[in-house]
């Protein structure tokens, strides 16, 4: 990811610790990752709360 999306998505965990109201957990949601050699793709990323205490988040990154 760059470094704004970095930004944004922990922001955004920040503000579901505090708050507690999921923005995208539960969802699926198209992505542009990042590849070891500097290139991007389309993914979509999923992530689902798990468990509450303690807190287990699972994250699931998909491409074609």
């Amino acid at each position: 990811m760059s470094d704004a999306t970095v930004s944004i998505n922990a922001d955004g965990m920040a503000r579901f610790l505090r708050t507690r109201e999921p923005f995208l957990i539960g969802r699926t949601v198209e992505v542009m990752a990042l590849h070891a050699d500097g290139s991007v793709f389309p993914a979509q990323l999923t992530l689902v709360l798990e468990q509450e205490d303690p807190m287990v988040i699972t994250g699931t990154i998909r491409t074609d």
